[in-house]
């Protein structure tokens, strides 16, 4: 189980789903209420750039007001808060916002 929870968790965040009524695609991190129970007590990493947002909020910022102990975030190529170029060195750090 511990081995398939990180996979577990990547699908929640990338697949969408469709409420039948209304059939509106849904993020699943929007649907959080869904698996919070599987990262309560757990470190959490994610992977996210500055366009993964949950409605209005950052992913991070999203799951930080919802308890989660998160430990880090991977960002891809163009980073995670602002957009750099491609190809931009992006160097390790905190993030000025959360820590």
């Amino acid at each position: 189980m511990k081995l398939l929870l990180p996979l577990f968790l990547y699908a929640s965040f990338a697949i969408t789903s469709c409420h039948a009524e209304e059939k509106t695609p849904v993020p699943g991190v929007l649907r959080y209420a869904e698996y919070a129970d599987l990262l309560s007590g757990r470190a959490v990493a994610v992977t996210a750039n500055q366009t993964s947002m949950a409605g209005e909020v950052h992913i991070v910022d999203f799951l930080l007001e919802k308890g989660v102990d998160l430990k880090a975030v991977f960002a891809p190529e163009h980073g995670f808060r602002e957009m750099a170029d491609a190809g931009e060195e992006i160097l390790d750090g905190r993030d000025p916002k959360t820590g």
